[in-house]
């Protein structure tokens, strides 16, 4: 018989044999572990445990990792706040209908935009806005150098300048105005006290320094509070006196 494929055994002076695997013939995704035979046993006890191999493993780990890094992605968009408003984003709708400003006789001159694109963006329509955008997009598939000083401003100011997403949230001398309207709000808040206090009439007599040191004297006739107030020994403290 092919030693490759059985190997035999016994055990004792029986004729019983012990048939075990040959391990060319285990799948490749499990390993096998063969248990010692106890002393009541015919045959060994073979356990199965599977195990993936590592190339496996490792695609499993990163199909995880990537899972996870999209949850957190999708979850810090979900709670940013954008800048855009509706009036400023552009739709499929105003992708399609920019289409003749891109190309035919209503065609987005950028020679006409393009020098001063800083001022005139907010002016342009959204579809031309977007046909701005593409021109410019086809015109940086040429070699860099062929664009001019102005084409290379406005493609850079289109993708990454002063609007959509990154306008900024204050207008220019906001904290002026903020520092102005804070001192304004101190300073009749501080009047309306004051003309409270002078319209208030005289203070309640309870509060007036004679009264409080009387009480004091009274406290301590009647030793109030002994151990720790106004009639313990070493007291420091003003007692019934307080500033009005």
């Amino acid at each position: 018989m092919d030693p490759a494929r059985h190997a035999k055994a016994r055990e004792g002076t029986g004729s019983s044999r012990i048939i075990a695997f040959s391990p060319a013939r285990a799948h490749p995704l499990f390993h096998r572990h063969h248990s010692p035979p106890h002393h009541h046993d015919i045959h060994p006890r073979v356990t199965v445990t599977p195990s993936l191999p590592s190339n496996i493993t490792i695609m499993i780990g990163q199909n995880v990792a990537r899972a996870s890094r999209s949850s957190l992605r999708a979850a810090s968009l979900l709670g940013r706040r954008t800048m855009v408003t509706q009036e400023e984003r552009w739709t499929l709708e105003n992708a399609r209908n920019a289409g003749s400003f891109i190309e035919g006789p209503n065609k987005v001159q950028l020679s006409h935009v393009v020098p001063n694109i800083e001022a005139s963006w907010k002016s342009l329509s959204k579809e031309e806005q977007y046909g701005v955008f593409r021109q410019l997009e086809e015109l940086q598939r040429k070699d860099w150098k062929e664009l001019s000083v102005d084409e290379k401003k406005a493609a850079y100011f289109v993708s990454f300048g002063p609007h959509g997403p990154r306008k900024p949230i204050t207008a220019s001398g906001q904290g002026a105005k903020t520092f102005a309207g804070v001192v304004a709000a101190l300073g009749v808040t501080t009047g309306v006290f004051y003309l409270m206090r002078a319209n208030g009439g005289a203070p309640v007599k309870t509060m007036t320094k004679e009264w409080q040191e009387a009480s004091n004297e009274i406290a301590l006739e009647q030793k109030q509070n002994p151990i720790t107030g106004i009639a313990s020994d070493n007291y420091k403290g003003k007692g019934h006196v307080q500033s009005a």
